[in-house]
């Protein structure tokens, strides 16, 4: 009797230190991705989304050809403006941190001719003054302007990675390049270069990046625009959904709410995965502490 009692005795144990070790794992799993999340919500993304209303709005829909919608943006742009509380403005065509994204391969002044044309960068058609709208730093050269329309010559800028991986010696700003390969002529001139910023994920690593003008787009049916305001974001949305009603009643505007909380929308799985770790490391330490005082009880 003495033999089986301390044979049930040392299982009892064991199964506790087996509970507490497998507690332990979990809390350590749970607390590695609460430090996770907390990193990725102070990532630098290289932009100052504070104070940013966001929303998309898409002519095409309306059956607007490319003229009628660069002229709509032209004229939505200068009455919002003028709105009170708004500090500045810029469109883009693809969505900042939203997954998605948009390459294309280039031709840059200069390439070898057997890599001419194979090099794949991410791209992006942007608005006047984008770059110091959302807290871009501009390295060199100068910004967008209402200039750079369809009908003038074309331009690009490139983010500074870009920048060095064509020019590691040199300056940019003045050389020309084209998108695809080929023997055409590089008709587009780089005239400014941004400092990195995050364009699909929090998550990414730098990479290659050229902006050009979306107004010389050989095709443009929809934007989504950056507003930066000088007091609560939300609360100019019923004045800027009231400004484009006002230009054509007919016209839908999605995906309205503040850039930051875009942001929170991307690391919506982050934070899920950090909440139900939490939990379940919770519950394991609970069923633990219950175990031991029961094994303590018992003896």
């Amino acid at each position: 009797g003495l033999s089986s009692g301390m044979a049930h005795a040392s299982l009892r144990k064991g199964l506790v230190i087996s509970q507490v070790a497998l507690t332990l794992l979990l809390v350590t799993v749970a607390g590695g991705f609460v430090r996770s999340l907390y990193n990725l919500k102070r990532v630098d993304l290289g932009l100052k989304p504070d104070n940013v209303l966001q929303f998309s709005i898409a002519p095409e829909l309306n059956g607007y050809d490319n003229a009628r919608s660069l002229d709509f943006f032209r004229r939505l742009e200068e009455r919002t403006a003028a709105l009170p509380g708004v500090r500045s403005m810029s469109g883009v065509e693809e969505a900042l941190l939203e997954g998605n994204d948009w390459g294309s391969n280039v031709t840059m002044e200069g390439e070898p001719a057997e890599t001419a044309g194979t090099h794949h960068v991410l791209r992006n058609g942007v608005g006047v003054a984008h770059f110091s709208n959302l807290g871009i730093p501009l390295l060199e050269g100068r910004e967008f302007t209402i200039q750079d329309g369809p009908n003038s010559a074309q331009v690009a800028i490139l983010n500074e990675t870009m920048a060095k991986t064509f020019f590691p010696n040199s300056s940019a700003i003045g050389h020309h390049m084209k998108f695809g390969g080929g023997k055409g002529p590089l008709d587009i001139e780089i005239v400014g270069v941004v400092r990195d910023s995050h364009h699909s994920e929090v998550k990414e690593k730098p990479r290659e990046f050229v902006y050009v003008p979306y107004s010389q787009e050989q095709s443009i049916g929809h934007l989504t625009y950056y507003v930066r305001t000088s007091q609560d974001p939300a609360s100019l949305a019923g004045a800027i959904r009231k400004t484009v009603e006002d230009l054509d009643g007919s016209m839908p505007i999605y995906e309205e709410h503040t850039f930051v909380e875009q942001i929170d929308r991307q690391l919506s799985s982050d934070r899920l995965v950090a909440v139900l770790a939490t939990m379940f490391g919770g519950l394991a330490a609970l069923l633990a502490a219950i175990g031991i005082y029961g094994l303590l009880a018992y003896t």
